[in-house]
């Protein structure tokens, strides 16, 4: 009657997929609480013998702060 349905488990990973990449960077401002959605600038921190991290510098569209913080990469 309805054919084929698709699984819960594969509509749950293909929304989430959709979510990672749509929110990648969304960060909150310290000082005023705003969504930031990307970074000015992204750079790589590599500790000595450890995994980069990847650090971003936003700049917060209302109180126009700047601030850094871990991003995924």
């Amino acid at each position: 009657m309805f054919g084929k349905l698709p699984s819960d488990k594969y509509i749950t990973m293909n929304l989430s997929k959709n979510l990672e990449e749509r929110c990648q960077y969304m960060v909150r401002c310290p000082k005023c609480g705003a969504e930031v959605e990307k970074p000015v600038k992204t750079w790589q921190l590599a500790p000595k013998g450890r995994k980069p991290v990847t650090i971003g510098l936003f700049k917060c569209p209302n109180c126009g702060a700047y601030f850094r913080k871990g991003v995924k990469e």
